[in-house]
């Protein structure tokens, strides 16, 4: 896009968009969200992971747990858009993004392998390796246990520190993929 004030409004849209892919109005009452995994293509849909755990458990136990895939259909969105804007239509204030959820169900075994095996690597919290791009995936990794957080975020295949990490989220995001979901009604608010 070489027009500034375009793109400005483009990265506006992308990011109300992203909002909407990890929806408030999806988490259930007495849930916390223990986990997320973003992965952002350039050309194809942006998927959004969200794994909740029932905090009330009995303590030791990891809890009910469930996960919410939304998936924002850019491209399609980026055709309408640029459809609206080059007509200056007033629709485009309006347009809404192109996002659905998908409800997964797990059992603690999920979590509690994956937690595992994560608790085992050691990584480096910050790398200097700086790849970046113009085309190619971007990723986002959040994990939160209790009060410790930790997020990672990078691109295509992660500095060189972090590959045990990035395939033990990736792995994890592949057998996410392979669990049986049903598609979800985001709530009004």
């Amino acid at each position: 896009m070489e027009d500034p004030k375009k793109l400005e409004a483009w990265c506006e849209f992308q990011r109300a968009s992203v909002l909407k892919l990890h929806e408030p109005a999806l988490r259930q009452a007495g849930t916390s969200c223990v986990f997320q995994f973003c992965r952002t293509p350039t050309l194809e849909a942006c998927v959004y992971w969200s794994i909740f755990r029932d905090f009330r458990k009995t303590p030791g136990e990891l809890g009910r747990c469930f996960a919410v895939k939304g998936i924002w259909e850019k491209l399609a969105d980026l055709e309408k858009w640029n459809e609206l804007w080059n007509r200056q239509s007033p629709e485009l204030k309006t347009l809404q993004p192109n996002v659905k959820h998908e409800l997964a169900r797990l059992t603690s075994e999920h979590m509690e392998g994956f937690l595992v095996q994560l608790c085992a690597l050691k990584i480096a919290p910050f790398s200097t390796d700086s790849a970046i791009g113009a085309d190619g995936t971007s990723y986002a990794f959040s994990l939160k246990h209790n009060f410790m957080s930790v997020d990672y975020c990078w691109w295509e295949d992660g500095p060189p520190e972090w590959r045990p990490m990035v395939q033990c989220v990736h792995e994890f995001a592949a057998r996410l993929e392979r669990q049986t979901r049903t598609e979800l009604t985001v709530p009004s608010q």
